[in-house]
């Protein structure tokens, strides 16, 4: 789980001034207008990545979670 978690953190850094960027108050529900097409494209890799690195984290968790409940039985 760590190294999901490391590794989506890794990518957060690798995209740290779009993020920024799209966090701005002047930005924020005018990306379309305001972000270059190249931006918006890496802004659709980031949020894929970090939607599926979220579901492997809860896929993992979830695994814990049994494994935890099968030994207590």
């Amino acid at each position: 789980m760590a190294e999901v978690l490391d590794h989506l953190e890794d990518v957060k850094l690798e995209n740290k001034i779009l993020l920024d960027k799209i966090s701005r108050e002047d930005v924020k529900g005018k990306e379309h207008e305001l972000l270059l097409t190249s931006e918006l494209v890496q802004l659709q890799k980031y949020y894929t990545f970090e939607k599926m690195s979220l579901a492997r984290l809860a896929r993992l968790r979830s695994g814990v979670e049994v494994f935890q409940f099968m030994k207590g039985l």
